[in-house]
């Protein structure tokens, strides 16, 4: 009888630890990055302040020094899991997290460098540096860092797949939240909902902040290959003159989006409307760039290093934004199964509250069907495949 009361009451505790680990196992990991304490390899009096106020204009970046790092303490109770860093760099650099050694630190987790937002699993480290090695005058330039503690990470944290290096579809656009103000559910609908490769290319990066809000709007949509970010600079101009002496010459332009045809071979290709929405400059040099690098990416003698590197491509399609001709109209408005009966309109309207910087600009949500500017809106312009006949679905003669 006693063993049996024994073997009860094992039985009993057993349960409590499992279930213990396991509602721990399942708990959302806390963010404790304002419980810690910091410095830096600038000076032992560097808080690194920028890193944690959560505001994307502000940043930390290192001197040019042989090992720049940043130290992070965590309270003794809360040891941290895990760090999620936001490169405010367009051209992060490789970088890794150590914990102490005696008088040395030991290399316990990295991140490539390849992405804008990183994250990194640790093993429960209370005093850990993120630093690089790599010889870049850039050195490490990180507009926020999260500090992660026990449990599941997450779901805003951004664990990006690569780029397609096929794609279905191609939108190219101006600027971050383009993607979803003029092309409303096309992301939701033809990336997640129908699991086609679509490459986002953004032609300007304008500052970190937008950047960032792109990935975060992505993300939150779904969207988890990454996007090509252009190295353009963007300034509001007038004209499509005007936007490419901005980028830096036609040349900087057509070569950009001619080395984006060749390396993702899109079936398809979407940009902006040729007046530009509402007469932006920057849109309509991407509705011109768009048209030309048509030709451009079938000639190897022209921009010979793509060429080269990629091979030459033929675009089946191309449809622009609010084009006159051969029109098309896209019902973003239809329930999807994979967003559990959500349209597609909805998704694109959620991930816009992620673009913070343009919620006080009249583009802070999808352009509605009866806009002058309706997301729904597009026009054939170019076809290899023949004109489109139910006219409501880009992929239309695309096997």
């Amino acid at each position: 009888m006693l063993l049996r009361k024994l073997a009860v009451v094992l039985v009993i505790l057993l349960i409590a630890i499992f279930g213990t680990y396991a509602a721990a196992d399942s708990r959302e990991a806390q963010d404790i990055t304002r419980q810690c304490k910091y410095k830096t390899s600038e000076t032992p009096y560097s808080s690194g302040s920028e890193l944690r106020d959560r505001n994307y204009l502000t940043f930390w970046k290192s001197k040019q020094e042989a090992e720049p790092w940043i130290r992070v303490t965590t309270p003794d109770d809360s040891p941290c899991y895990g760090v999620y860093l936001c490169f405010a760099s367009q051209t992060p650099v490789p970088w890794k997290v150590q914990v102490p050694d005696g008088d040395a630190w030991v290399t316990v987790a990295s991140g490539t460098g390849e992405y804008l937002h990183e994250y990194a699993a640790l093993p429960g480290a209370t005093v850990f540096r993120i630093t690089t090695d790599t010889p870049d005058k850039e050195r490490l330039v990180i507009g926020e860092l999260y500090v992660l503690g026990e449990g599941a990470v997450p779901d805003w944290v951004q664990f990006w797949e690569p780029t397609p290096e096929k794609a279905d579809l191609l939108l190219i656009t101006a600027h971050p939240d383009d993607e979803f103000v003029f092309f409303g559910g096309l992301l939701p609908d033809y990336a997640v909902e129908r699991g086609l490769h679509v490459v986002v290319a953004c032609l300007t990066y304008y500052d970190s902040q937008r950047t960032s809000e792109l990935l975060n709007g992505l993300w939150s949509a779904g969207i988890h290959t990454y996007p090509s970010i252009g190295l353009l600079r963007d300034r509001y101009s007038r004209s499509a003159k005007d936007a490419y002496e901005i980028c830096g010459g036609k040349d900087a332009v057509w070569e950009y989006v001619t080395e984006l045809y060749r390396q993702y071979k899109p079936e398809v290709v979407l940009s902006h409307d040729v007046q530009g929405e509402y007469g932006h400059g920057m849109h309509m040099a991407c509705a011109d760039a768009a048209q030309r690098c048509l030709a451009f990416a079938v000639d190897a003698a022209r921009y010979p290093a793509s060429a080269e590197a990629y091979g030459v491509w033929q675009v089946k399609k191309l449809y622009l934004h609010l084009y006159p001709e051969n029109t098309v109209e896209m019902d973003w408005d239809r329930p999807l199964a994979a967003y559990g009966g959500l349209t597609g309109l909805d998704i694109a309207n959620e991930a816009l509250t992620w673009h913070i910087s343009q919620q006080s600009t009249s583009f802070a949500g999808v352009m509605p069907k009866e806009h002058k500017h309706s997301a729904y809106a597009f026009g054939l312009v170019f076809s290899t495949v023949g004109e489109d006949v139910l006219k409501n679905d880009f992929m239309e003669n695309i096997e």
